[in-house]
């Protein structure tokens, strides 16, 4: 899921490059 955490950080620079912030991300939106 690299390209995912990427456009992630892109859009929300909060979120981490990391699958877990990601996972941390989704359930803060």
């Amino acid at each position: 899921n690299t390209t995912a955490n990427v456009t992630l950080m892109i859009v929300n620079p909060t979120s981490q490059q990391n699958c877990k912030g990601n996972k941390y991300e989704r359930r803060i939106h």
